[in-house]
Parts: C-alpha cells; structure tokens; sequence
C-alpha cells in the first residue's frame, strides 16, 4: 500500500473523530503513533501488537472504551500513554514483558483487578506524573489494587515538580509535596 513505509504518524490534539482502524496494524515500518487529544472513540485495535517497531504510542485524552488488548509483541516499546479514556478490564499483566518501557500512563480510566506483579519489576523512574507502581503509587485507578505494594487505596494524580538527579533520572523537588506511600 501506499502508506506502508510510514514511519511516524504524530496528529496530536487535530480534531480527530472516529475508531482507530485495524489496517494501521499494516504499518509495520511505523516507529511513532501519536493520536493523544482527539475524540477518538470505540476499541483499541488488538492488530496494533503486529506494529513491532513501536517505540511510542500516544492514544491519551481520547474517548476508547473495552480492554487493553495484548501488546506484548511490541519489544521495542518504550512510551506507552493510555491516560483519560474510558478503558476497562484489568490490566494485561503481558505490559510487564515490554522490556524497553519506561513511560506509561494508564490513569482517570474504568480499569479494575490488581496491578499485575509483572509490572512492578519496570523501571519507570522517569515515568513524571504518570502511573508508577512500587511503593510510590500514584495514580487514578480508582478499582485497582497495587499487588506490587500491597496497597488498597489509590490516590489522585497531583502535579509534582520534578528535577533531574546526577543520573539523569527524574526526581521531586525537595520542596514537592511528598509522593502518596500505601503497603
């Protein structure tokens, strides 16, 4: 097909409506997918885990509703945004085997169950502002049990400043409120 060198789509915050369509998982060279901000609506199609050089994809602030589907195909995956939808189900305990993850937001969405144990291993210091699993949990899942702390409570998302340690890895402030401790 005509689009299938495509290696970045990037239409963030453009208006969009409709449902993703399926044939985007013929887009095997693509290594971006930014969709965040429109009004996208339906499911998340399950042909986006054929996408194996995805190194980012944005589907944050839209309207998708059902079930993560499995994307644990996408070993090169190393931004994954979910945020502010109408997402539902647990979460896929696979999004633990991304083995270059290191941002992912799943928050202000319907999701119940546990965090699965897979996901608290992830390194996700530079995770600002977003889901983070371990002892500090902060997030807005308002249905789901930390399995990595042990925590039932979940707290709201606050915004936090961050500054960069000597390892280049975001930390708070000093002067930050403190991150919300459960176990």
């Amino acid at each position: 097909g005509l689009f299938t060198s495509l290696e970045s789509i990037d239409m963030e915050s453009t208006g969009l409506i409709g449902t993703l369509p399926t044939s985007l998982g013929n887009l095997h060279r693509l290594v971006q997918l930014r969709l965040d901000h429109n009004h996208l609506t339906g499911t998340i199609p399950s042909e986006l885990s054929s996408l194996t050089n995805l190194e980012e994809l944005g589907l944050q602030g839209n309207v998708f509703r059902g079930t993560i589907p499995e994307l644990q195909t996408l070993t090169k995956l190393k931004v994954l945004l979910m945020d502010d939808n109408q997402l539902t189900g647990s979460i896929p305990s696979s999004l633990g085997a991304l083995p270059k993850l290191e941002q992912f937001t799943l928050d202000n969405n319907l999701l119940s169950g546990t965090v699965p144990k897979s996901l608290c291993s992830l390194d996700l210091r530079r995770n600002d502002n977003s889901t983070h699993f371990g002892q500090d949990f902060d997030t807005t899942l308002p249905q789901v049990t930390c399995s990595c702390c042990g925590g039932t409570a979940v707290a709201p998302k606050d915004n936090f400043e961050y500054e960069k340690d000597e390892g280049g890895n975001s930390i708070p402030r000093e002067d930050a409120p403190p991150l919300p401790r459960f176990g």
